[in-house]
């Protein structure tokens, strides 16, 4: 048992460097990249690289806060995160053909957390639903990014029509199940950017909180639940 859990820390020592050195031949292709030109298939590598440069910050950012019990918080606005995470998404979506749709409360509500990992959640659970829609053949693609207040709280989540990606509760279990198991855990739900899922609830363990199942109207999706800060709410 003791062994497997110090191959597990080595693993996870060796993975955090891996991506920490994959990140600086991409970060010279990206700056070659914006020498070249504006073309389109230059803006299409310049967007690739980007989204994994962001894929693999995300990582960074969750391994390295995993196991911490002392993670600074700070008053955040879920409606001001989920307008960040639309704006960062814009040209991800864009390559998609996907229209982005925010549905934010007008009333300013405040949740004390990590702004950055949840940003960084939220925008990986993004590119999952917006990359859904490129199995679909209807010409009006759309996600929602969503905040809304619930009975305990906040819920920040992605959403989409059931006919470009439905992901239920009991698959989502199963996927956690394999997690550790199965060289790709979370495969089996998406349509192709499985990785982001797993980044996203590697991010998320830092909170002591996950990604859970909902719907929104005729809308299903997954969220991410934020604690409110009563003393910091604006009515």
């Amino acid at each position: 048992m003791a062994l497997r859990q110090h191959d597990k820390l080595d693993a996870s020592a060796l993975f955090y460097t891996l991506a920490e050195d994959l990140k600086t031949p991409l970060v010279r292709m990206a700056y070659k990249a914006e020498l070249v030109g504006h073309d389109k298939n230059i803006s299409d590598i310049r967007l690739n690289i980007r989204t994994t440069l962001e894929l693999l910050d995300a990582y960074l950012l969750g391994a390295k806060n995993a196991s911490q019990t002392n993670l600074v918080l700070e008053p955040v606005s879920p409606s001001a995160i989920a307008s960040d995470a639309a704006y960062g998404l814009k040209d991800f979506a864009k390559d998609f053909s996907c229209n982005l749709i925010v549905d934010v409360p007008h009333n300013s509500s405040f949740a004390l957390t990590h702004r950055a990992i949840v940003l960084a959640a939220l925008s990986a659970i993004g590119k999952v639903f917006i990359e859904a829609q490129s199995a679909i053949a209807s010409t009006k693609k759309s996600v929602t990014i969503a905040s809304y207040k619930t009975q305990n709280g906040y819920s920040l989540g992605i959403f989409c029509a059931e006919e470009s990606l439905v992901i239920n509760k009991k698959q989502l279990e199963r996927a956690r199940s394999q997690v550790g198991i199965a060289s790709r855990p979370f495969v089996g739900l998406t349509n192709g950017a499985s990785s982001q899922l797993f980044v996203a609830e590697q991010l998320l363990q830092g909170l002591q909180t996950s990604i859970r199942t909902a719907r929104r109207g005729k809308l299903s999706g997954l969220v991410i639940d934020l604690i409110p800060t009563a003393q910091l709410t604006l009515v």
